[in-house]
């Protein structure tokens, strides 16, 4: 049969990702740049153990923090994929980073 529709995947991934626990901030920066205070920021959300934040971008002691803690991963909204998205049972971002993803799904 003929289909008027197409299928968009990231489109589809953030549909779906909304059915998984996700949170909203304004922005995500860890300061000082020690894995101890990401952990603590992360835990302050959730005590999942797959962890994903999604920001715009990122400063660098943000990324250092956060590099030692198995299954929490920084990525910029831009390159976010589905997999990421379907892997994680938390997904942490931030409201520039779902303004992104949005214009990435239109």
């Amino acid at each position: 049969t003929d289909c008027n529709q197409t299928f968009h995947p990231l489109s589809f991934s953030i549909k779906y990702a909304l059915y998984f626990l996700y949170f909203t901030f304004d922005s995500f920066e860890i300061a000082d740049g020690k894995t101890k205070s990401f952990q603590a920021e992360v835990r302050k959300i959730t005590d999942a153990t797959k962890v994903l934040v999604v920001a715009p971008e990122f400063d660098d002691r943000t990324l250092l923090a956060h590099r030692n803690l198995p299954g929490v991963m920084c990525l910029p909204a831009n390159e976010v994929s589905i997999e990421e998205f379907l892997y994680h049972e938390t997904i942490i971002l931030t409201a520039a980073a779902l303004e992104v993803l949005a214009t990435r799904t239109n």
